[in-house]
């Protein structure tokens, strides 16, 4: 190991460029980004050295730490064995493999994003998705843009913008980042009109806070959390037949944006899917596309068409509206929706799965590596537990499922969590009653996951 005690004993930068050690880096990073980094690393050696001399290695160490850190914090590819189906923190909904390869084929191209095959001239954005949609889901017309905050502020800003909007106070609800349906409202230009109480709201109490001023009433789907007890919710359908004579829009936020039933029950007086909501006399929904669709990140808007049109002539709409990749993906999962292709949707794989098969997968797991983990100190049970479908889709809706439940004598489960985690491949799990759990519900990748616990020992 060579040691340097003098500044002048310090390699050139050039030197150290052309050694075989940058070799690797500079094919990574590049030759400029590296050599960067070897000046920073110098002079970090000529800082260290009043202190005492400094191993050549350190300094090399010092260059991978600096480009190391120009990339802390990208994106990687995880296996996520939490049990949580559209997990908010490690990217929703998996796109399957045709929206992939629909989405490679546009990016790597031009494509008639804006522009008519047929007359050669300028044509609408938007791709077959509004045709999609409205077959899909009944509506006469839809589109999408980026996320569902963005539909949500969209639509109070074309139908509500310098009026009231009626909001039953139950539905007020904080989503994560700190969505507020209160600020949302604000920043659209609109009074928000709390209507009821926090635990009972009825149809008079929306009819009593009617206004020459009432722009349009707006029912949100309580995504994560009940309320239970002395609770009241005026059904849709209700509210609907209520207002029919009065020419208010009635807006739905069903977040999750279900098209298919999948168990998700009526709650808060909203229909479990999109459909329903639009049968129930619903003006407009508005829902996720990387949610229960199992599609990319997107705000879908669906509902009348004259309503659909004034949030499409909305100045906002286009700092607000979806990209080509986004709505190719959207295609895709759409026309795999109509097919009713449900087993190429990941989402739809996992909410499927059904308990018996993933307890065979756990134990195929289980035989190929439970030996091997307890010889070395660790314990390992197969055992049923719950999965989460999350994503706002209902606190309640879990489904049943089977993990593997893993514990050490000496490591503590959050070391093992955190070994996982910062392993090849990296494995995103929980900790369950103090012990590492493993849920196969949502794991793709069952012999990636194997080599992350072989990796352990």
């Amino acid at each position: 190991m060579v040691v340097i005690a003098k500044a002048r004993e310090l390699p050139r930068v050039d030197s150290l460029l052309d050694s075989s050690e940058m070799e690797g880096l500079i094919e990574s990073y590049g030759r400029d980004l590296v050599r960067d980094s070897i000046r920073n690393a110098l002079d970090w050696a000529r800082g260290a050295l009043k202190d005492g001399p400094v191993n050549h290695g350190a300094i090399i160490e010092q260059v991978r730490s600096h480009l190391g850190q120009l990339y802390s914090g990208g994106l990687e590819q995880v296996i996520n064995a939490t049990g949580v189906v559209i997990h908010t923190n490690l990217g929703r909904a998996p796109l399957s493999k045709s929206a992939m390869e629909h989405v490679t084929q546009i990016a790597t191209g031009s494509a008639n994003l804006e522009f008519d095959l047929d007359t050669g001239k300028r044509g609408k954005r938007g791709g077959a998705v509004p045709s999609q949609l409205s077959v899909l889901t009944g509506a006469e017309d839809g589109f999408c843009v980026n996320n569902n905050a963005a539909a949500v502020l969209l639509a109070l800003s074309a139908l509500g913008k310098g009026g009231e909007v009626l909001v039953s106070r139950g539905e007020l609800v904080e989503i994560g980042g700190s969505f507020r349906m209160p600020d949302i409202m604000e920043i659209s230009g609109c009074a928000l009109v709390e209507v009821g109480t926090t635990n009972r709201t009825r149809v008079d109490d929306f009819k009593k806070a009617l206004r020459p001023g009432t722009r349009a009433l707006m029912r949100v789907h309580r995504s994560n959390f009940h309320q239970v007890g002395f609770v009241e919710s005026p059904a849709l359908s209700e509210l609907v037949k209520a207002f029919k004579d009065t020419k208010i829009p009635i807006l739905v936020d069903l977040g999750h944006g279900a098209v298919t039933e999948l168990g998700i029950p009526d709650t808060e007086g909203l229909p479990g899917t999109v459909q329903g909501c639009l049968e129930a006399g619903a003006d407009l929904v508005l829902f996720s596309g990387d949610k229960l669709l199992g599609g990319p990140q997107a705000g879908i808007i669906v509902g009348r068409k004259d309503y659909v049109d004034a949030l499409r002539k909305d100045p906002l709409h286009r700092a607000l509206r979806a990209d080509k990749l986004t709505l190719a993906a959207l295609e895709s999962v759409l026309a795999d929706h109509l097919a009713r292709r449900h087993e190429n949707i990941p989402v739809m794989n996992f909410i499927n799965r059904q308990p018996e098969g993933i307890k065979k997968r756990a134990e195929a797991l289980e035989s190929q590596i439970g030996k091997l983990m307890r010889d070395k100190g660790f314990s390992i049970e197969l055992r049923a537990c719950s999965s989460a479908v999350g994503g706002g889709s209902s606190a309640n809706f879990e489904l049943p499922s089977f993990a593997l439940f893993l514990s050490h004598n000496i490591r503590s489960s959050e070391e093992l969590l955190k070994s996982l985690r910062e392993g090849t491949p990296r494995v995103v799990a929980r900790i369950h009653d103090s012990e590492l759990m493993l849920d196969m519900r949502t794991v793709m990748d069952d012999e990636g996951l194997g080599e992350a616990l072989k990796a352990l020992l």
